[in-house]
């Protein structure tokens, strides 16, 4: 028995062809480029929201709806003035919260926590010493302390927006004008 006559295959390289080697995937390598450089401005973007309204050096212009009526010299010899100059470092001395954190950042509360504890024993140390007069720098301390608690409260419930760091900042910018400290 003789195998039928068919035609050629012409599907199959023939034997004497050379093999080829796959051809690369040239887009690979720019896919996971572009991925990369996407997921880095994803986190960028996220980092500048998520930092808004919290303390930072630069304070948001403030507009004070009547003029300090202290003078330099009475804010320089003012006791909470100068209660607000050992005070003020303590605070700037105290960690921030991580950069870019949301409340799904690992140990978060912790953080949360810990700044709290530190701000509380500060702004503890700080409060008894606001005198009554000059009544425009005692009015600003009394703002930033009440203005932190809040933010302190608000971080701690998890309801705290970028919003909420505003009059923080806006009583701290008042408080060191008033007290000729920048």
């Amino acid at each position: 028995m003789t195998a039928p006559n068919l035609p050629p295959d012409h599907s199959a390289p023939p034997p004497w062809a050379p093999v080829r080697a796959p051809r690369p995937r040239r887009w690979l390598p720019l896919a996971i480029i572009s991925a990369a450089i996407l997921l880095a401005a994803a986190i960028v973007a996220a980092a500048i929201i998520l930092s808004r309204g919290r303390d930072n050096p630069v304070a948001p212009s403030i507009s004070v709806s009547q003029p300090p009526t202290t003078t330099n010299s009475v804010a320089a010899s003012s006791s909470t003035c100068n209660a607000w100059r050992t005070t003020k470092p303590a605070l700037d001395a105290i960690t921030a919260l991580p950069d870019g954190w949301d409340w799904n950042t690992p140990n978060i509360d912790t953080y949360i926590a810990n700044r709290n504890a530190a701000i509380t024993k500060a702004l503890d140390l700080f409060e008894p010493k606001i005198a009554n007069d000059p009544a425009d720098i005692s009015a600003a301390a009394h703002e930033y302390v009440a203005a932190k608690r809040t933010e302190m409260q608000k971080l701690a419930d998890h309801t705290y927006t970028a919003a909420d760091g505003v009059p923080g900042n806006s009583a701290l910018a008042a408080l060191n004008q008033l007290c000729g400290i920048r």
